[in-house]
């Protein structure tokens, strides 16, 4: 069972777990390859992780780049690639409630509507949502957790993962 949901099975076996990925630990992994972050990528493309995607994520994805420096004639070229990368194997849902749990930060709230329309845990390196680890219900009842990647990585080594 993978530290993120009950109904999944042993790594590599049954259904993955579904996941919500804040566009911070996308940035850890990709653009400062910390260790956790990409161990939570590498399940992502190993099948042990399933993402779950909305518009509203991609927006604040392509947001947070643009605000970094990225100029946007690099981002529009980017961002065909980009989507590419984010939802290769993603889940699209489209969160009909806005749910406004993240009051510190509202732009956050984009991942906690994903997670709670799809069933999903949060993976983030933020404190805001970290907060929020079990203290709200998705649409099914299902208390959703917000795991810092690191977290994962250590509840997954216990469970028989590998770092790779």
């Amino acid at each position: 069972m993978t530290p993120l949901s009950a109904s999944s099975t042993r790594y590599g076996v049954g259904e993955p777990a579904k996941v919500v990925i804040d566009t911070n630990v996308w940035l850890a992994a990709i653009l400062r390859r910390e260790r956790a972050a990409c161990f939570v990528l590498d399940h992502v493309k190993g099948g042990v992780l399933r993402v779950c995607m909305s518009l509203p994520i991609i927006g604040e994805v392509v947001g947070v780049l643009h605000e970094m420096g990225l100029p946007l004639r690099d981002l529009k070229r980017g961002t065909v690639v980009l989507i590419r990368i984010l939802c290769g194997n993603s889940v699209f849902f489209h969160p009909r409630i806005a749910l406004e749990a993240c009051v510190d930060d509202p732009s956050d709230n984009v991942f906690v509507d994903c997670a709670y329309e799809a069933d999903a845990t949060i993976v983030s390196k933020n404190t805001h949502l970290l907060e929020l680890d079990s203290e709200i219900s998705s649409r099914t009842g299902t208390l959703i957790r917000v795991l810092a990647p690191e977290h994962y990585m250590k509840e997954a080594m216990m469970l028989g993962g590998t770092v790779t």
